[in-house]
């Protein structure tokens, strides 16, 4: 009586044998359930690359004609893995935390005017209410940059390094054109010099606070 050979069944083909360590369930070694992820996890990565932003085609345009060299194409790599940059929005100018929060009582609107010689504020004495926060808006109508710096309760002035407890305009640097704003609360009445720390000589005024 003939013997049965190894690895064959009764009636059927030789079945080869199964690697070491590939799990039961299929040819893949995928469950019903596995399988059913995976293609899950392919459709959401196949979505998320739909939805990507392309890169603008004139960029591309830009490098095929030979520009920017090794640096254009660092910039389209990132804009490709961060999904197209969308464009970041400009920082926000943090307010002084003396007054942040607070709702302004009054806006007093002032301009800066003149060179480098006889620049001067316009009006040079303004008032406001003590205690209460006070927005000065500063628009420049001369032809140089201007700046303002209001000194704080001891009424003297610090610098751009040490500001102690002035109040100073933002943009620090106001250009021709342009307005800058300084937002101030100082609690007793009382009168506080201003100046451009550009023209201190000549371009000053004074702060009645009643």
């Amino acid at each position: 009586m003939s013997k049965k050979k190894k690895g064959k069944k009764a009636g059927g083909k030789q079945r080869p044998e199964r690697p070491e360590g590939l799990p039961q369930g299929g040819d893949t070694g995928e469950s019903q359930e596995e399988r059913r992820a995976r293609q899950k996890a392919e459709w959401a990565a196949r979505k998320k690359q739909r939805e990507r932003k392309p890169v603008p085609v004139a960029l591309y345009a830009w490098i095929a004609a030979g520009g920017g060299g090794i640096a254009a194409v660092v910039v389209v790599l990132f804009l490709f893995l961060s999904g197209g940059g969308g464009g970041a929005a400009e920082p926000t100018p943090t307010l002084d935390p003396r007054v942040s929060g607070q709702p302004v009582a009054k806006t007093i609107e002032i301009k800066a005017e003149g060179a480098e010689s006889g620049s001067t504020f316009n009006p040079a004495t303004i008032r406001g209410p003590a205690g209460e926060v006070i927005e000065i808006l500063i628009t420049n109508v001369g032809t140089v940059s201007h700046a303002m710096r209001v000194s704080g309760l001891d009424g003297e002035y610090g610098d751009e390094q040490i500001p102690g407890d002035d109040f100073v305009a933002e943009p620090f640097a106001i250009k021709p054109g342009e307005t800058g704003r300084v937002v101030l609360k100082i609690d007793k009445p009382g009168s506080y010099p201003f100046q451009c720390d550009f023209h201190p000589e000549t371009q000053k005024g004074t702060l009645i606070l009643e």
